[in-house]
């Protein structure tokens, strides 16, 4: 930055020397941000055209979207028979029948429009970062935040999958925009505007209704004292009437198909009356930490047989519990459907193993959990194992495959540890710190109570980290008398 050099030249007399050079470095940040705008479009076509994602999720929104379009029935056939349903909220849903009524149906037309989104997605990152960073260095925050986001592959990734997280994540991202505006009083109605925002990203993904907590403690952080009280108690209620307008909807219309109260959606993705297996649920959330675990214990209930054989030993805490266990497996093996019976004996398991070790349940494995969904290759959209340990062993059985996965898990590990260096080196100078940080922290600390810790559960966080990171990378750049330049 030359502001101290042009402020010399302009006491010499010599403004037409200054503005110019000003013009000059206006244009040239924003033709950087235009090529690192192509470049982040660019790197998500490819994805889009060389690993499309396709799961049963997908499978899912797509036939509800397509029933949605043809029968004016939001629902899935259920016993040949086309049923209402609200175990799944309508956003995305909604997202695909909108495409799918324009450009006939077509997955590879969504995951080109994702690919757009996520492209303006790193561009409101870049925003942030320059709402964010101490203003001398406000156009390299923007610069190096869109950079990372634009070559960062966590994201583009699923631009190439049919799911919600990219159009959730944008829908957040600018919410945060938005109150960050808010917060600098540029327009009092931009908290409904915030507030309708995170109400759609709900109508995507429930669970992004926590945006709410951040903004509401970056609210009382700013207005604790009693004369400044209004200005808190004006806002959450514009961004809360901004959310509920987005709502009421949805809400009215499960109350009149489905004959309940049901603002989101049901934790457990249940129809109305169907049986949760709740104690079951207790008992795995007491050791049930990684992905593998989901797949050999979660995902088959109720579906396929599940091999106690499986199960890691932090499942049992002695063999005694062990055969227990055994003995309701063999029983629910029988028809793969668990019982109320078999669910309670579930329960009282986790019960006693809660109260042998409640630092475990309440504190380590949730940890665990969130190691899990932040510290990954981030591979599972991708045509690899994510394996990296033992290193040799997979190396010599499939080299390929040990090299992506352990490239992708370092260059996350390299992106957080810069994020935290950047939350370190400017934390005294930083504004909206509080309302990111405590974006992250939440979320993170929510999703841990969740029984399948999904690494892309995250994805939504992936923005502020940009954000975290690039300040990091000025940081060193500062340190190491480095150009902070992209």
């Amino acid at each position: 930055m030359q502001i101290s050099d042009s402020n010399k030249d302009y006491r010499a007399g010599g403004p037409q020397q200054v503005f110019p050079e000003r013009r000059a470095n206006v244009h040239a940040h924003r033709r950087l941000l235009v090529g690192l705008t192509a470049l982040a479009f660019a790197w998500r076509m490819y994805f889009v055209l060389r690993a499309p994602f396709y799961t049963p999720d997908s499978w899912g929104y797509d036939h509800i979207a397509q029933n949605w379009l043809a029968h004016h029935v939001f629902g899935l056939e259920v016993n040949g028979r086309l049923t209402p349903i609200d175990f799944r909220l309508p956003g995305y849903p909604g997202f695909l029948a909108v495409i799918y009524a324009l450009a006939g149906v077509s997955q590879r037309t969504v995951m080109v429009t994702q690919a757009a989104l996520d492209t303006l997605t790193c561009l409101l990152a870049g925003r942030i970062a320059r709402s964010v960073a101490p203003r001398d260095y406000a156009n390299q925050a923007e610069a190096w935040t869109l950079g990372i986001a634009a070559v960062c592959p966590f994201l583009p990734c699923y631009a190439a999958a049919v799911l919600s997280e990219v159009p959730t994540t944008l829908l957040l991202t600018a919410a945060m925009l938005v109150a960050i505006s808010a917060f600098r009083g540029e327009n009092k109605w931009a908290w409904m505007g915030a507030g309708g925002l995170t109400g759609l990203a709900v109508l995507f993904r429930p669970e992004s209704g926590l945006l709410a907590g951040p903004i509401g403690i970056a609210l009382l952080l700013r207005y604790h004292a009693r004369s400044e009280w209004p200005r808190p108690v004006r806002a959450g209620l514009l961004f809360s009437l901004g959310l509920s307008l987005t709502l009421i909807p949805w809400t009215i219309r499960n109350a009149l198909t489905m004959h309940e109260f049901q603002p989101l959606s049901p934790r457990y993705a249940n129809s109305p009356g169907e049986y949760v297996p709740a104690g079951y649920c207790r008992w795995v959330r007491t050791w049930l930490v990684s992905m593998v675990d989901v797949d050999d214990a979660f995902w088959k209930l109720n579906e396929q047989p599940i091999s106690i054989a499986k199960l890691p030993d932090r499942a049992f805490d002695s063999p005694a519990e062990r055969a227990r266990v055994a003995t309701l497996l063999d029983r629910y093996n029988r028809t793969t459907e668990i019982t109320p019976d078999e669910d309670q004996e579930f329960a009282h398991i986790a019960s006693e193993r809660i109260a042998r070790h409640p630092l475990r349940y309440y504190l380590t494995a949730p940890a665990h959990r969130a190691m899990t969904m932040w510290f990954t290759p981030r591979v599972e959209t991708l045509a690899y194992s994510g394996d990296v340990w033992p290193p040799l062993e997979l190396i010599e059985d499939d080299w390929r495959d040990f090299l992506v996965s352990s490239s992708l898990g370092g260059m996350n590990i390299i992106l957080i540890g810069l994020a935290g260096l950047g939350l370190f080196a400017w934390q005294k100078r930083l504004a909206y710190v509080d309302l990111l940080l405590v974006w992250i922290l939440l979320r993170t600390a929510y999703l841990t109570t969740v029984e399948t810790p999904e690494p892309r559960y995250v994805i939504e966080c992936y923005p502020a980290l940009f954000v975290f990171a690039a300040l990091g990378v000025i940081a060193l750049g500062r340190r190491f008398h480095i150009a902070s330049k992209p």
